[in-house]
């Protein structure tokens, strides 16, 4: 086995696993479009865990280190506000700043200021040190040597100037030519009908117009909400591209172009005009906030059995880059302003306030690819922080005045740019031409599909049955191959024990039918069995599953969903027994969150962190934090090292 996989420093049982991994037929995910380059096995078998896949590693002490540092920062915070509390009312402006602070300091890389009364607190170099002799104590160190396979796998990967890139629609792996990919990449920034190109001087000087005009808005924010304290860093958008290998073609297919806005210059003022636009979000009355709502509303619909109907689903042909600038602000500043004379925002902008901010979001929209900048002229970024709020109350606006007031429309909903429509054609002779007069419009382009009995509309199938009763099934795109988390994965079990169970709540609340609904789950217990998943647990699950009442998977448990319905269809949540009393859950303020890198090869991880860390609180002498400490309660949460994703970057 070892000569056919060419593994010298694995051992027997990992060149089995990656032999088992072949074989199981995941590789099929897998697109080889460097066209003249053969893929050894053994590569082809490291890429069938998944891009997610997290290899257990040797413990990094020194970002356990850190973990320990900021538990300690966050405990003494807590305690230091219990003795000095704060009157002024935590607003929700408040705590979407702290949010932005907090994720500042991740971009910079830096810690968050020091409490004045941690060191009375704690002892830390005596914690860390009896923390790292117990989690050494409990290290297995034996350590995966498939980890030296994908080093060298990156070395071939340099050696043949390919990359390893995500494809779109979760459609698997490419394994492509770096200059078929770079090419791809500038076909599409040198289109100049969307991108111009530029310099960098030229957005330099751009930042400096950005930043000057930021102060000006700055004066309209309450005093401690201050913008220019949210560093992200002086940087254009990166361009990358997602290849469509779901779609035909020739040499090297089309991308869909997206940009990472993660470190930004405008990155804060784009989430800002976020935080502004999703309560006016509520206002629009034919949007889907996900699959579940649609069930919801698809459940309680009732068709009368003596109307002849048709299933429609239009899409909005390349919606971001379509949208007009213009349209989208005048949109945008219309349904703020209808939102203010409704309800009280979190914080009031006027007007040309509101448009300022507007401008600071969607105006500096550059990008670079390879030191090249450019421009982005029409349509809005896919990645700012602000697009789908916008994108969404800009095509509610424009779809409204193409739809609006249509008596053969018996029912209507978006998500985002794909809508879904049961038509009554009863008085329709041609239902093609029906469309095709309503969807005129000045820059959108649209495509529709027709069917009188099936259509599937994002990941459910519609079939409309004799007297017009409508039942739901599972759709699944042709391109997906249903790479779940491998168990053998560095993540938490309590994560890989809950992943069948959430996949199959899912199928349990699409499929209307029973038989249906057990059919998929056997499915899927099969794809999971192929992903080293425990049988036992696998099958226990899957009874629970098929017992599980679909009343209770629809039920609305979110509070967005539940706001929603309440504000459009307040008859349906009666029907949950869910009131306008719906109680929100408070914040815990005695639990403390410790978040440490997580390492399978360490036992009891978990329960060593949190009782090192009691016994040091616990081990305080000073008598003024005794009582308080007494209550704090120290949760540990995981974070993930790298996966197979980001060690190929």
């Amino acid at each position: 086995m070892r000569k056919i996989f060419n593994v010298t420093n694995c051992n027997k049982r990992q060149c089995k696993f990656l032999y088992k991994m072949y074989n199981a037929g995941i590789h099929t995910q897998i697109h080889n479009l460097s066209r003249t380059l053969t893929i050894p096995i053994e590569f082809k078998a490291i890429l069938s865990l998944g891009m997610k896949f997290v290899f257990p590693q040797k413990p990094s002490f020194k970002k356990i280190r850190e973990s320990v540092n900021e538990t300690c920062r966050k405990a003494a915070w807590n305690t230091y506000f219990k003795l000095n509390p704060d009157n002024k009312e935590k607003t929700e402006l408040k705590s979407w700043y702290i949010s932005c602070q907090k994720e500042s300091r991740k971009i910079m890389k830096t810690t968050g200021p020091p409490c004045p009364i941690q060191s009375n607190l704690f002892n830390l170099s005596k914690l860390t040190r009896n923390l790292f002799k117990s989690l050494k104590y409990y290290e297995d160190k034996n350590y995966s040597l498939l980890i030296n396979t994908v080093t060298r796998f990156k070395k071939w990967c340099e050696d043949n100037q390919v990359l390893i890139v995500e494809s779109d629609k979760n459609a698997g792996i490419c394994i492509v030519n770096k200059l078929d990919y770079e090419n791809e990449i500038l076909r599409q920034l040198q289109d100049t009908s969307s991108y111009f190109p530029s310099t960098q001087t030229h957005f330099d000087n751009a930042c400096i117009e950005f930043l000057d005009k930021q102060k000006v808005f700055q004066k309209c924010l309450p005093k401690e909400i201050k913008l220019s304290s949210l560093l992200s860093s002086n940087n254009p958008a990166n361009f990358y591209i997602l290849p469509k290998v779901h779609k035909q073609f020739e040499n090297f297919p089309k991308g869909r172009p997206i940009s990472s806005t993660y470190s930004k210059v405008n990155k804060f003022c784009s989430k800002l005009l976020d935080f502004v636009l999703k309560p006016c979000l509520m206002n629009v009355n034919d949007l889907l906030l996900d699959t579940q709502h649609f069930l919801i509303l698809l459940e309680h619909l009732k068709l009368p059995p003596d109307k002849k109907y048709v299933l429609t689903t239009i899409d909005v042909e390349a919606l971001y880059p379509s949208l007009k600038l213009s349209d989208c602000k005048k949109h945008c500043i219309e349904a703020y302003e209808t939102f203010k004379q409704l309800k009280n925002p979190a914080f009031c902008l006027s007007k040309q306030q509101f448009s300022s901010l507007m401008s600071l979001s969607l105006d500096y929209s550059y990008v670079t690819y390879k030191d090249q900048y450019f421009y982005q002229h029409r349509g809005i970024e896919m990645g700012n922080a602000a697009s789908v709020a916008v994108a969404n109350i800009t095509v509610f606006k424009e779809v409204a005045n193409l739809l609006e007031g249509k008596e053969e429309i018996a029912f209507y909903k978006r998500f985002l740019d794909d809508i879904f429509v049961i038509l009554q054609v009863d008085n329709i002779e041609n239902v093609s031409g029906w469309l095709e007069d309503a969807l005129r419009h000045d820059y959108l382009k649209f495509t529709y599909e027709i069917n009188e009995k099936c259509i599937n509309f994002l990941d459910v199938c519609i079939n409309l049955e004799k007297n017009n009763q409508l039942h739901t099934s599972l759709y699944v795109k042709p391109m997906n191959k249903h790479v779940y988390l491998h168990a053998q994965s560095n993540h938490p079990n309590h994560l890989k024990k809950s992943l069948f169970w959430s996949q199959g709540l899912r199928l349990v609340r699409i499929h209307s039918k029973w038989e249906n609904r057990v059919s998929s789950l056997k499915e899927m217990y099969l794809k999971f069995l192929s992903r080293g998943y425990c049988h036992k647990n696998l099958y226990l699950t899957f009874i629970l599953l098929c017992q599980y009442k679909r009343e209770k998977a629809l039920c609305p448990k979110k509070q967005l969903l539940i706001d929603y319905l309440l504000q459009h269809s307040p008859d349906i949540l009666s029907k949950y027994n869910i009131s306008n009393d719906a109680i929100l859950t408070e914040k815990d303020n005695d639990s403390i969150y410790a978040v440490f890198p997580f390492y399978s090869n360490i036992h009891k991880y978990r329960d060593t962190i949190s009782r090192c860390f009691t016994e040091e609180l616990h081990s305080s002498s000073t008598e003024d934090y005794k009582e308080l400490i007494r209550n704090i309660s120290i949760k540990v949460v995981f974070s993930r090292i790298k996966n197979l994703k980001e060690m190929f970057k």
